[in-house]
Order: C-alpha cells, then sequence, then structure tokens
C-alpha cells in the first residue's frame, strides 16, 4: 500500500461540491487517495440541512 496516501483532518482542505448538482451546499472533503494505476479514492461528503437525495427530504 505504498500508493496510498492518508491524510490528517487539519491537512485536508473542504471544497464545495457543484451547485448544479444539488439543491443545497455539499461540502467534500478528500479522506483517502492514491496514484495510478488504481486511482482508489475516499470522500467524505456532508449535506445540508434540507438537502435531498433520490427525491427524499433528509430531516435537519
Amino acid at each position: 500500500m505504498d500508493d496510498v496516501m492518508i491524510r490528517s483532518a487539519a491537512s485536508r482542505s473542504t471544497r464545495a461540491a457543484p451547485a448544479s448538482s444539488f439543491t443545497v451546499t455539499v461540502l467534500q472533503d478528500s479522506m483517502v487517495t492514491s496514484q495510478a494505476p488504481p486511482r482508489t479514492c475516499a470522500t467524505l461528503v456532508t449535506l445540508t440541512p434540507g438537502a435531498r437525495t433520490n427525491c427524499t427530504r433528509v430531516a435537519s
């Protein structure tokens, strides 16, 4: 697993997902990334209250 990089929370930057894809603000934090060829990654996704996913309202 020499090609996998796991970063602490303090070293990650949060970015907003494209507004055109969601009805509310969606934040993304990259948790795990790797180099080619596997290109594996993991992202923590946070939805703000009132978000809609698959036509279901998320309780706030």
